[in-house]
């Protein structure tokens, strides 16, 4: 996974919260939220979460923040978002914890917290057993 856009105040950060990634079997990519409307994801080098995974679209999905809650959105992928092994049908709301996959990438949308890396010693990743 690649991120792009650099940020620079850690309080902004842990204000609106996170989307971490899953490498290698270890909660580590940690994609925050803050000073933004939408958080793209695909395989496509514009995209704010790249992911090289042929299985994964060119525009895959898109987390949005609407009325101070954090969506996320497939973009008609042909393998689909899933949230919590749920193919995603719709705008779905995220709660905090809430494992999604893209392609053969794992992500966790995790809520505001003091240090993230509280949060990321929390939670286990997900076994594998998603075919897309």
């Amino acid at each position: 996974m690649v991120i792009q856009n650099p940020h620079d105040s850690l309080d902004t950060v842990l204000q609106e919260g996170f989307i971490v990634g899953e490498t290698d079997g270890a909660w580590c990519d940690v994609f925050p939220l803050f000073a933004a409307t939408k958080l793209t994801v695909g395989r496509e080098g514009h995209n704010d979460v790249v992911i090289s995974d042929v299985r994964c679209s060119r525009e895959h999905c898109v987390f949005r923040k609407l009325n101070d809650h954090w969506y996320v959105d497939d973009l008609g992928s042909s393998n689909g978002t899933f949230v919590n092994g749920n193919r995603v049908e719709r705008t779905q709301k995220l709660r905090p914890g809430d494992r999604i996959t893209v392609a053969s990438q794992k992500l966790m949308y995790a809520a505001t917290v003091v240090d993230p890396q509280e949060i990321i010693a929390n939670f286990e990743p997900i076994s594998a057993g998603s075919i897309f």
